[in-house]
């Protein structure tokens, strides 16, 4: 999820305008084939606790994978310039 988001991130032709859609896409995309394979495994019904709780660490996980990786891009481009 790291490679990926920070990957998207620095090849976005508007990094600032896709913060967002990024890093949703990111957490929605794992989030939902996650709830698919634990909801079809479990019998008890607990995968919606685990789901609230891997969409917590998730936004907060990548969105510091993308806030640093837009902070990075933008150092490069300025030190390029």
């Amino acid at each position: 999820m790291v490679v990926l988001t920070a990957s998207a991130m620095m090849r976005v032709p508007a990094p600032t305008l896709n913060v967002l859609p990024t890093w949703w896409a990111a957490v929605a995309g794992y989030a939902l084939c996650w709830s698919i394979i634990a909801g079809t495994d479990d019998i008890t019904g607990l995968w919606g606790v685990g789901l609230i709780f891997l969409l917590l660490g998730l936004i907060a996980g990548v969105g510091a994978v993308v806030w640093l990786t837009l902070a990075i891009r933008r150092l490069l481009l300025d030190s390029a310039a």
